[in-house]
């Protein structure tokens, strides 16, 4: 029958130190060896060495603010992951990771009237703009505007623009 071999000293045991099936503990850590018939020490391990159980819960709690807490009701609870609307969840098996994607489904953006904070722009304006432009002509050259206004009436006054003045003085 093989005895127990209690170490003295705060140190691991070596193979020369025991016999095939002998077990000893080194009394600093707790830590208990035994030898195997091949002659290699091994520290034999199990529930309670560091305070914790078999299948001690591997998460708890998980919390999000303003919501319920989920909680592990056992030890070997699951908690499964929900993807909601537009979201994909993707998980890595090799890396331990899970990935959370969402998608931006909503691509059309609008503006009501007085919307921006700057240049602001209501559609009475554009609608104005609009009409403008539909009743406009290409640029037009001075004999063109000449002979726009030619036979018409105008009041006393002077027009100026970049490159030309009229002065229209005073009419008879």
């Amino acid at each position: 029958m093989a005895t127990i071999l209690h170490k003295r000293k705060a140190a691991d045991p070596s193979a020369s130190d025991l016999t095939v099936g002998e077990l000893a503990i080194n009394t600093s850590d707790g830590g208990v060896f035994t030898k195997t018939s091949g002659g290699t020490l091994v520290e034999v391990t199990g529930a309670g060495g560091s305070g914790g159980e078999n299948n001690q819960n591997a998460w708890q709690t998980f919390a999000v603010s303003g919501q319920d807490n989920v909680v592990a009701d056992t030890a070997t609870d699951t908690c499964t992951f929900v993807a909601g609307s537009n979201m994909t969840l993707t998980t890595n098996a090799s890396g331990d990771s899970v990935t959370f994607a969402a998608t931006d489904t909503n691509t059309t953006y609008s503006v009501g009237d007085g919307g921006l904070t700057q240049n602001n722009f209501t559609n009475t304006l554009k609608s104005k703009l609009d009409a403008i432009e539909a009743s406009a002509t290409a640029d037009q050259s001075a004999a063109e505007i000449i002979a726009l206004i030619a036979g018409e009436t105008i009041a006393p006054g002077v027009i100026t623009t970049t490159n030309l003045t009229i002065d229209f003085g005073s009419v008879a």
